[in-house]
């Protein structure tokens, strides 16, 4: 061992190195090296730098510090962290470089969450996501557990806000804010204690506490780990290229936010969350029209009408006309807000808000909102009960069956069971379901607005129960009157195959699976699988009750209309419709990906699908050109996949391709991907880096992955027993088909399907049935003699090819029998 105490560097060297310790110490420690290669004796001042000599830094750049990245980094610290005594060993070293858009106040809030956002929650908050077991298996004797629980307490976003919100002081700040958001969070408190599972706040609330607790993480790491994780911070830097020209030193492109100098900076691994690429629909500036695309804030939207002299006294003069661009969740973000500065709206201790009709009366007309579909987005009701009065036409575990089919378009084959299982629900025939769609806007609005009082009270809606089936099968589930208890039961059936897929990653696995390139070319469109599929991501991401039933009413009163027009038209400096004129617009902006420029950086350097779309590798990996990893994970929309007219196809045919997920934007599913992608993507990959050159470390990681699957002939032995579930489906959606068309009124109907549930009972009624209708139960039989063979996928399909995310239970396989090379 040699001694360094008394090392010291001659007077021009130490002048070069003065600030820089870290070289300081390599120098050192390339010292000790070198006497010990030549056998000089041991000194007693080399023990310490003996001991750092082989400590390795793994360089991790990070462009974006909203919600998903600032989850990310401290699941990674809380595994390290449990983990101590074991890095310390392995000298394992995280330096996390930070690059965000926003300032510093900003930090871990994200776009859509930014702390001056007045806009209400349009869903509750996820609760504590558990990291894998495994990863914290010192937790039970190291004396650091309290503070391994601190941090992953930090990410229970639901505690954390709740805990930082004064009940009676937060009711008077959303008086004034958001009336509308004070109606929820009064219906979301329960005995003093807020129902986070329903939206109950406005977004900047959200981001302010979400911003507090990142920063007390933050604040703990820099104070106590800085042996193991040192962080970096870049605020107001804007991320605009990545450069993978060495695919394992992948380069990020970075420059001031407002300047035109870039550099480019290198790391071992980057990780792209580049927030919400926002794009206007019109332009901020109008020949005659002001115009508001900001955030959604009370004290802007106050000054932006005063601007435009539509306030007297305070409040919007009667006879002022405002447009409104689209019908969606960001539209709706400003009518509360624009209604508050009128007198319709007047505060309620119990409910809110209250809405004074003779004032309403005076503003006939304010709202206009402007789109060309004409189709606004409903509300969202829940109900504990819904398809408990009748038995599940489809279960989950044919919902499982469904999903394991290979190249099977099957939302459009759901859909039948869905609107069985609702009309039945209701009395209804199936067709009767579709009515409200042929309504004009403002007649749907008013029927929405029936719905929500019924909801209000108690009652099982119509929409609620097309949300509640929507949402069933966006999980991989079936009409199920306990939908946990059914999972439960199928996950003891099927284990490799559905053991913690429900929910998120069964969902990006099913959207990938019809969105393949070689399935497109085959000749299957998917245009009328996507139509369909936009009605129920549409249905699920409803508003808010109390939200919507505040925007139905104007309907109702008159105070709101709906008219007819593009958004091109409109930025040509045209009328918002044929002759209708506007004081000002609110122009709501959208997600455009294609305003990343991170991900148009990518064009001609990574391996795509078909031009504009990324390929993946398992765990959101880029690849290059040559097919090997980039070492830049992926978090943003570049999944979302890419529309494409291939031969042959109509004018209007547009698939898409190459989508590997579609929930960039919510809270859920960046916790749950940080909880997964800590400890695997981040904490293995950096150990495989840290273990020596010869093989691509992301190559190591998927090598330690391929070794925790199932066999071939245990992974076909489980997915045989699907094959009569398979066989089962197709003659119940014959028979459902049947059913539909001989049916005339709801009682019938439900006579009929009632004997969909065993081929026996089915057989007497196509029987029964053969005479009278013969044309319909010769399309019965058609339809039986053409089911596909039952077609489930391989080990490497399923696993590879079809989810691009690890599930917890992976990430516990991989750790516990590869991570022991650390010891």
């Amino acid at each position: 061992m040699h001694d360094t105490s008394e090392f010291k560097f001659s007077p021009l060297i130490a002048g070069i190195f003065e600030h820089d310790s870290d070289l300081q110490r390599l120098l050192k420690a390339s010292t000790v090296s070198i006497l010990e290669a030549y056998k000089v004796p041991s000194l007693p001042w080399a023990a310490e730098y003996e001991e750092v000599s082989h400590q390795t830094t793994i360089h991790h750049g990070l462009s974006g510090f909203g919600h998903r990245n600032s989850l990310l980094v401290i699941y990674v610290a809380a595994v390290m962290l449990a983990n101590r005594k074991r890095f310390q060993r392995q000298g394992l070293h995280l330096h996390f470089s930070i690059y965000e858009m926003q300032s510093q106040d900003e930090g871990g809030s994200g776009n859509s969450f930014q702390t001056n956002c007045d806009g209400a929650l349009n869903t509750g908050l996820p609760g504590q996501v558990k990291l894998p077991t495994v990863t914290l298996n010192e937790m039970l004797c190291d004396p650091d557990i309290p503070d391994v629980t601190r941090l992953t307490n930090l990410t229970n976003l639901a505690q954390c806000v709740t805990d930082g919100l004064d009940v009676s002081q937060h009711k008077e700040d959303l008086k004034e804010q958001n009336p509308a958001a004070l109606a929820m969070f009064i219906e979301a408190i329960r005995k003093a204690e807020v129902d986070t599972s329903l939206a109950f706040t406005t977004r900047g609330t959200v981001g302010k506490i979400h911003h507090l607790k990142i920063q007390d993480a933050l604040d703990y790491i820099q104070e106590n780990m800085k042996d193991m994780i040192t962080i970096e911070y870049f605020f107001n830097y804007e991320v605009v290229g990545l450069v993978s020209t060495n695919p394992q030193k992948p380069q990020l492109e970075v420059r001031r936010v407002g300047s035109s100098k870039s550099r480019l900076v290198e790391f071992d691994f980057v990780h792209l969350s580049n927030g919400t690429p926002w794009k206007s629909p019109v332009p901020d500036k109008l020949p005659g029209l002001p115009v508001y695309s900001g955030i959604p804030n009370h004290y802007d939207i106050r000054h932006f009408l005063e601007n435009c002299q539509l306030l007297e006294n305070g409040k919007i003069r009667p006879g002022a006309r405002i447009g409104i661009t689209g019908m969606s969740l960001s539209a709706y973000d400003f009518v509360p807000l624009i209604l508050n500065c009128t007198s319709i709206i007047e505060p309620s201790e119990t409910e809110g808000y209250r809405i004074n009709e003779e004032e309403a009366a005076k503003y006939a007309g304010l709202l206009t909102f402007v789109s060309n579909s004409g189709d606004p987005a409903p509300p969202r009701h829940t109900h504990p009960k819904h398809f408990a009065v009748v038995r599940p036409i489809l279960t989950t575990e044919e919902v499982h069956t469904m999903l394991l089919q290979k190249g099977f378009e099957w939302l459009s084959f759901w859909k039948l069971f869905f609107h069985a299982n609702v009309a039945r629900s209701l009395g209804k025939l199936p067709r009767d379901l579709q009515s409200q769609h042929d309504m004009a806007p403002k007649d749907r609005m008013i029927d929405y607005a029936r719905q929500t009082e019924a909801h209000f009270n108690g009652q099982v809606t119509e929409v609620g129960l097309l949300r509640t089936g929507y949402w069933l099968i966006y999980g991989g589930q079936g009409f199920e009157v306990d939908p946990d208890k059914a999972e439960d039961a199928l996950v003891k059936k099927a284990p490799l195959s559905r053991r913690e897929r429900s929910g998120n990653l069964l969902r990006r696995a099913a959207l990938s699976e019809v969105t393949k390139l070689d399935y497109v070319k085959a000749g299957h469109s998917n245009k009328e699988f996507f139509d369909e599929y936009h009605t129920m991501h549409f249905t699920i991401s409803g508003s808010p009750a109390r939200i919507h039933h505040l925007i139905s009413r104007m309907f109702e009163l008159g105070v709101a209309t709906h008219v007819s027009g593009k958004f091109e038209d409109i930025a040509r400096g045209e009328s918002i419709a044929s002759g209708h004129q506007v004081d000002a617009l609110f122009a709501p902006k959208s997600l455009d990906r294609k305003c990343d420029k991170v991900f148009r950086s990518l064009e001609g350097q990574v391996k795509v699908v078909v031009d504009g779309q990324p390929e993946y590798g398992k765990g959101r990996f880029l690849k290059a050109l040559d097919g090997s990893f980039v070492h830049a994970m992926d978090m943003g929309m570049g999944g979302h996949g890419t529309r494409v007219k291939l031969p042959g196809s109509s004018g209007t045919d547009e698939s898409i391709v190459g989508m590997r997920w579609l929930d960039t934007a919510t809270l859920e599913a960046a916790a749950k991907s940080a909880a997964t992608v800590a400890p695997m993507t981040v904490l293995l990959s950096s150990i495989a880096a840290q273990q020596g050159i010869g093989k691509d470390p992301v190559d190591r990681l998927l090598q330690y992955y391929r070794k925790c699957l199932p066999s071939d002939e245990d992974f076909a032995k489980e997915t045989a027993q699907f094959k009569p579930v398979w066989r089962e489906i197709n003659e119940k959606h014959a028979f459902l088909q049947l059913c539909q068309e001989v049916t005339c009124n709801g009682d019938e109907y439900l006579d009929y399907s009632e004997k969909v549930f065993d081929r026996e009972s089915r057989e007497k009624v196509v029987s029964d049935l053969a005479k009278r209708h013969v044309t319909a139960v010769k399309n019965y039989h058609d339809a039986i003699v053409c089911i596909q063979d039952f077609d489930p996928p391989s080990v490497e399909e399923f696993y590879i090819e079809r989810f691009v995310d690890f599930s917890p239970s992976e990430v516990e396989s991989c750790w516990e029998k590869h991570c022991l090379l650390m010891d």
